[in-house]
């Protein structure tokens, strides 16, 4: 556990031999609890409006596959919500591949299942593409510890 107090470490622990800091922790749910956390720090901030924003509008010059009206329809909440109403195989995911966790392009270009608020499912997809919008977002000035996604 890392706590940080403006912008600096304050405490750092490790509970058990297993973990220590050069180790890659899986974080299963808390992710989507961390990303809504920064999806709300980067509205504070004026980066995004709000969670109604479509999907599709913060990539204008991506291409993806599968586009119809269901994918133009998902909105920032719609992810937030794990209700993207995509067709997505939670344990066929390249969770090894690092450009998954920060290239858009896999979650967003999968077919549409149905409409983006009928169903819940988890999916790490969803997480994945707010992460990917979030890092093409700008940097906060006077934020002493750089970029927050």
């Amino acid at each position: 556990m890392i706590i940080v107090k403006e912008g600096y470490i304050v405490a750092e622990e490790y509970f058990s031999n297993t973990f220590s800091s050069n180790t890659t922790h899986v974080l299963y749910s808390a992710t989507k609890s961390v990303t809504s956390i920064l999806v709300g720090v980067a509205m504070q901030q004026g980066f995004l409006d709000n969670v109604s924003q479509k999907v599709l509008d913060f990539f204008p010059d991506r291409t993806f596959d599968n586009i119809d009206e269901r994918k133009q329809a998902m909105t920032l909440e719609h992810l937030l919500t794990m209700r993207p109403g995509i067709e997505w195989d939670e344990w066929a995911v390249p969770y090894s591949e690092v450009s998954f966790f920060t290239n858009p392009h896999v979650p967003m270009s999968i077919t549409s299942k149905s409409r983006p608020d009928l169903s819940a499912v988890r999916l790490t997809a969803s997480m994945r593409i707010i992460c990917s919008l979030l890092n093409i977002l700008p940097v906060s000035p006077g934020v002493p510890y750089g970029p927050l996604w």
